[in-house]
């Protein structure tokens, strides 16, 4: 096979058919229980945690703006991601959304580092949750397991922890057998978690409120102790602790009403997070002085030092809860990625098997649950909470610059200035959830009065604004990697970061130039393709933040990966069966768990609004 024939098959795009509703999921899932499951993803151990640690050596009373900001960076992607989650409410969440936009191998990329981040996040979150027990408890399971399972040695490798964690091991596997019941049983679990915990939050602002201390926020330093450049680093690290919402997009097969309720569960449950951590910020700056916080036990010692020792129990066990709808969120979503995954014929097929009992992908849940398990008892937290932070960042970085691609993409298959035909209505721009155009629409070409526009005036429709935005982000990636890893007082570098910048300026000017399809019945993010642009510019600067041993393990994560694409899913990739040798496309059936075949169809979202599940 030719090398041009090789990038083309690993560039195809998938092709959406709307041909009906099925799924093998069960639809249960009202818009307040993917709230909860948004908010329970993202409030775990970090509001009790981060909180502390970021308010005494990072920002100082100015953790409030941090979390604001960070709140703010999240709730962009959250846009993002809820114009995608309207339109293709499919599970796959950014692996599926790449693959209808930008291409087969950047899905399967994408969708492999979801899957490393469920994984990884299971099981640094079972460490935590772990430690927290042991602390409540004095340190007697370490103490324990050291002396009587390790002889009294305990490891001492950078990588591994201190000893094997078989509490970790097992929260995992427990909370592993709640998701294998259905998503019935693990609904119910996390809004359980969900409510004890915001209720812990909110009681613990209103007790502060008796021994509050307003001076606390005019401490030594003022309110920016740090300034804003402390400002600024404790809401690259307080974005963290938002991350997880995209657990809404993979429960879109699930909920009853998906053109509706996903956009309105991924920005109610932002929006309520970022106020949870606001409460929280302002509870322990009330309580103590920022230099006085101590960070591994910020609150439990903030209220100790006002007088309320039984606080210290009422926070561990909010800690615990917390942690715990954090980790039943991952491993709710693990099983689901590798599913989308394999469905599409890009893992192995005996993931995208789904049992008739539960309806759940069982094997998906045992065998990557399982690692998980193995990473929570060997490995050290600290190993993990950074590896866990890149994929994610990958993921929204793709989700916001695919719904620029997609703003321009040309409404058909066909030249812009073809008529489109009855035989349109099977064409992939069904799953925009715009309308079949009666008229032609010339969405990617350039506009009227710029057509004398030397170079992207010649190119397809769309592909002046693929390429122009590509590179951009470039030059994007290139300016903040001088200006983080230089030191701006030599000429050069501010010369060079110049350069870059205005490159980065040019090449994106093109793209607001070209006519946009904005002819969407479903919610859809606003100032396309300035807000997209602006929330990848975002995530670029906490990836480029990221250690240098952190982009080497996601190398050899990323190359295991291409090392199963290209022995397995590029040939057998359902989208590539469905090509002929000639170019047509032939129906292909997939085989599920259930006897009888079921056609591999995807919705049609205009008649979403219409349809029995409303």
């Amino acid at each position: 096979m030719s090398r041009s024939k090789i990038l083309t098959n690993i560039s195809r795009t998938k092709y959406l058919d709307p041909s009906d509703l099925q799924t093998e999921f069960k639809r249960c899932l009202t818009t307040s229980d993917l709230v909860m499951v948004g908010i329970g993803n993202m409030v775990g151990s970090g509001i009790y945690v981060l909180t502390g640690e970021v308010a005494r050596n990072v920002a100082g009373p100015s953790i409030i703006l941090s979390y604001i900001i960070a709140g703010f960076v999240s709730l962009m992607a959250a846009i993002c991601y809820a114009e995608f989650g309207a339109r293709v409410p499919k599970t796959g969440s950014a692996f599926l959304y790449a693959y209808v936009t930008i291409g087969e191998v950047w899905a399967f990329l994408i969708g492999w580092n979801l899957i490393l981040e469920y994984i990884v996040a299971s099981a640094a979150v079972a460490s935590a949750w772990s430690g927290s027990i042991d602390q409540l408890l004095g340190n007697q399971i370490a103490n324990f397991t050291i002396d009587y399972v390790l002889n009294g040695e305990a490891w001492e490798s950078p990588i591994l922890g201190k000893y094997p964690d078989f509490v970790a091991c097992s929260i995992v596997c427990i909370l592993a057998v709640v998701v294998c019941t259905g998503v019935s049983c693990s609904s119910k679990a996390m809004n359980s978690f969900v409510f004890l915990n915001v209720t812990i939050v909110i009681a613990m602002f209103i007790i502060s409120l008796t021994k509050a201390d307003i001076s606390n926020f005019s401490a030594e330093g003022g309110f920016f102790p740090f300034g804003f450049q402390g400002v600024m680093a404790g809401a690259a690290t307080c974005f963290f602790a938002f991350v997880g919402f995209d657990v809404i997009a993979l429960a879109a097969e699930e909920a009853l009403t998906p053109s509706k309720s996903m956009p309105v569960a991924s920005l109610f449950s932002v929006g309520i997070v970022i106020c949870l951590y606001v409460l929280a910020s302002i509870t322990l700056i009330l309580l103590v002085p920022y230099n006085e916080v101590v960070p591994k036990a910020a609150f439990p010692a903030a209220f100790k030092n006002v007088g309320y020792r039984w606080a210290e129990y009422v926070i561990g066990i909010g800690t615990l809860i917390g942690m715990s709808s954090t980790l039943l969120g991952s491993l709710f979503a693990l099983p689901r990625s590798v599913y989308a995954m394999a469905i599409e014929g890009l893992l192995f097929p005996c993931f995208a098997v789904v049992s008739k009992r539960t309806q759940i992908p069982i094997m998906a849940i045992l065998v990557f649950g399982s690692l998980s398990a193995i990473l929570a008892l060997l490995f050290d937290i600290s190993a993990l909470v950074e590896f866990l932070s890149i994929g994610t960042l990958m993921a929204y970085a793709m989700v916001a610059a695919a719904i620029i691609v997609v703003r321009y993409k040309p409404s058909n298959h066909q030249d812009a200035d073809d008529v489109l035909s009855d035989s349109d209505t099977n064409d992939s721009s069904l799953y925009t959830g715009s309308f079949v155009p009666t008229e032609r629409k010339k969405y990617g070409t350039i506009k009227e009065p710029f057509q004398e526009i030397p170079v992207i005036s010649n190119l397809p429709p769309g592909r002046a604004v693929c390429i122009c935005y590509f590179l951009s982000v470039v030059f994007q990636f290139l300016t903040v990697l001088i200006v983080i890893s230089n030191d701006m007082s030599n000429w050069w570098a501010i010369m060079l970061a110049l350069v870059f910048a205005v490159l980065a300026i040019l090449t994106f000017i093109p793209i607001p130039l070209h006519n946009q399809n904005e002819d969407i019945a479903t919610f859809k993010v606003p100032f396309v393709p300035y807000f997209p642009a602006l929330s990848v510019l975002f995530d670029i600067f906490l990836l480029v933040k990221l250690q240098a041993l952190t982009w080497l393990r996601f190398i050899v994560w990323v190359t295991i990966g291409l090392l199963i694409y290209g022995f397995y899913g590029y040939h057998h990739s359902v989208e590539g069966k469905k090509i002929t040798s000639d170019g047509e496309k032939k129906d292909y059936q997939r085989m599920s768990s259930d006897p009888n075949p079921i056609h591999y169809g995807t919705i049609e979202m205009s008649k979403l609004s219409t349809s029995k599940l409303d």
